[in-house]
């Protein structure tokens, strides 16, 4: 019983130090980057000036983003120097363009064991002829 108890762990040590050592999945590594990093990225793919339809063409190029909303009305809301996921204004809050997107490229767990996920959103916004002004990354 003591062998097979003891093999037993052996495969299970063995399979999480196989997953700890497995290459990731390349998305996954995108959005593990830094807010920053995937903001330069973004602004690479769609620089100040692109109009909304090109970040809309971008956004559904890729399978793994989901597009969140579109709105022609309102910019995206910053607070304290990030973007804010809910869609409330707050006060002391900064307003970004006057027409925004919101799209999310996915989520992952900070490690294998970890119960939570962190979510990357990420935020377009443009002024009132539809040209981007800003992007911003949110987790």
């Amino acid at each position: 019983m003591k062998k097979i108890i003891f093999c037993i762990l052996i495969i299970v040590v063995s399979g999480v130090i196989f997953m700890g050592c497995s290459p990731r999945d390349p998305h996954e590594e995108f959005l593990r980057q830094s807010e920053e990093e995937i903001r330069e990225y973004l602004l690479e793919l769609t620089p100040v000036g692109s109009s909304m339809s090109d970040v809309l063409v971008e956004i559904e190029r890729d399978e793994m983003w989901t597009l969140g909303f579109i709105n022609d009305r309102f910019g995206f809301v910053m607070i304290d120097g990030r973007p804010l996921t809910i869609g409330n204004y707050v006060p002391g809050a900064t307003i970004i363009g006057t027409q925004s997107i919101r799209a999310t490229p996915g989520s992952y767990r900070r490690d294998i064991v970890s119960m939570y996920l962190t979510h990357v959103d990420v935020f377009w916004g443009f002024d009132e002829n539809s040209q981007l002004i800003d992007i911003q990354v949110g987790k």
